[in-house]
């Protein structure tokens, strides 16, 4: 992807990590990092052909619901 990146921390529970860090060595021939797989999973999110509105909306609630139940 070309054109200007701003960068910005996030916090991710540890189990995000350790899937994210799975796939990285499972893909190890592409040489990619957490921030690359990060982009490019957020990257698909937004050309999909849902609305990335009320689809993020869906996670969020589902989310909520999930850690309340805990």
């Amino acid at each position: 992807m070309k054109g200007q990146k701003i960068s910005f921390g996030i916090r991710l529970k540890k189990e995000i990590v350790e899937k994210i860090d799975k796939i990285i060595k499972e893909i190890y021939q592409l040489k990619t990092t957490r921030s690359e797989l990060i982009e490019a999973v957020i990257e698909a999110f937004f050309s999909s052909h849902f609305d990335s509105i009320e689809k993020s909306k869906e996670f969020i609630i589902t989310k909520r619901k999930r850690e309340s139940n805990k």
